[in-house]
């Protein structure tokens, strides 16, 4: 079985009209995505919009909030896929500089695919101990088979 994977930190929808429109032609399996957006409220979420647009189905974990425009939103990380999501799990990777993982366990056939999306604390390439924390405790946190990492 072949998939086509595609992770991309998506800048918080920064550029949403381009992603869409590659995305139009990615033809991805299964999409991990990363600094994806959501109101407080959950109503508007980019990988929701995502996945309505292309018939994915999602798994969204809240990392952090921020402030934008006037609104409180969530940003976290985001798994799609065309095949079904027969369950997820969230990773809280550090509590300092709060990271998370989210895993979606995905039907491929009569196999179950672990996907996990995260995204590290961004150090411009310097040691961090908090990075290295994120990273030892993502590590102890995934299952050891048939699992695939995609993130930032």
């Amino acid at each position: 079985m072949t998939l086509k994977i595609l992770s991309w930190n998506i800048w918080g929808g920064k550029y949403l009209p381009k992603i869409i429109d590659f995305l139009k032609t990615s033809n991805a399996d299964i999409l991990g995505l990363q600094e994806v957006l959501q109101e407080k409220d959950g109503k508007s979420n980019t990988a929701k919009l995502i996945a309505n647009k292309f018939g994915y189905t999602y798994v969204y974990a809240t990392t952090s909030h921020m402030r934008r425009d006037g609104k409180i939103l969530d940003w976290g990380n985001a798994i799609l896929t065309k095949r079904p999501i027969l369950a997820s799990k969230t990773y809280i990777l550090s509590k300092t500089h709060r990271r998370t993982a989210i895993q979606a366990d995905i039907q491929l056939d009569n196999k179950i695919l672990h996907a996990v999306s995260t995204h590290l604390l961004h150090t411009h390439q310097k040691p961090s101990q908090t990075q290295d924390l994120q990273a030892d405790n993502l590590i102890s946190a995934l299952p050891k088979e048939k699992t695939i990492l995609i993130g930032d």
